[in-house]
């Protein structure tokens, strides 16, 4: 009788399950060649989209960039004399029927850098 008392005769309740390690499940096996696929492709993007606008703007883009701003290597023409002014042409589409090439808004921006102030004077553009 003492045989009978220490096994366990129950219908599978002391069965013991492996632990499978998290490499071996299926959600893993699935995500990581996604994630690998996802970052190539984003590295292999970056690095064309790089040569591109490296080309593009000889030399970089943040060169080119850090040149093209007024003000930065190069002096605009009237800040000698403490005035800058700048003519803002706004225009609609090639395509729009009715003068796409027109100017619709036409604005004269007047800088005064030593005093830090700003005029703006808007003309119609049917003015002669």
């Amino acid at each position: 009788m003492a045989y009978l008392r220490n096994t366990n005769l129950s219908s599978g309740t002391n069965h013991a399950t492996p632990k499978t390690k998290f490499y071996q499940m299926r959600w893993f096996k699935i995500t990581i060649p996604i994630v690998l696929i996802l970052l190539i492709a984003g590295g292999v993007f970056f690095w064309k989209a790089g040569s591109v606008l490296n080309k593009i703007t000889e030399g970089g883009i943040l060169n080119s960039l850090a040149h093209s701003l007024p003000g930065i290597g190069d002096e605009l023409k009237g800040e000698n004399e403490d005035r800058i002014n700048i003519l803002l042409l706004g225009m609609r589409g090639e395509n729009v029927p009715g003068g796409g090439l027109l100017a619709d808004t036409i604005m004269v921006v007047s800088i005064k850098p030593t005093e830090n102030k700003l005029s703006m004077i808007s003309i119609p553009r049917d003015l002669y």
